[in-house]
């Protein structure tokens, strides 16, 4: 893992090819959504930080979701929504 005085630039980010991309996004999504089974905070952090540093390692960015809830449906979206919304000078 990444030593904390490791220069970011100096860490190797590999190129994938397109099937193998997809792969790994399908086990990075497994370790986040294992990570929201633990019992131990610890745990759940140790996870996720696997999963953000072999994103890091394979250069797949980093989305961030939140949930939202509409009556009965959860809908989950990135944070910021698909299309920000922009900034209103109107208060």
């Amino acid at each position: 893992m990444e030593d904390e005085n490791e220069d970011p630039k100096n860490i190797p980010i590999y190129e994938l090819d397109a099937d193998t991309k997809n792969l790994v996004e399908v086990a990075l999504n497994c370790i986040i959504s294992l990570s929201e089974a633990q019992l131990e905070p610890d745990s759940k952090e140790n996870l996720l930080i696997i999963a953000d540093e072999i994103a890091l390692r394979f250069g797949i960015p980093k989305m961030e979701i939140e949930e939202q809830l509409h009556g009965d449906e959860v809908i989950y979206r990135p944070r910021g929504g698909v299309f920000p919304e922009p900034e209103s000078d109107v208060e």
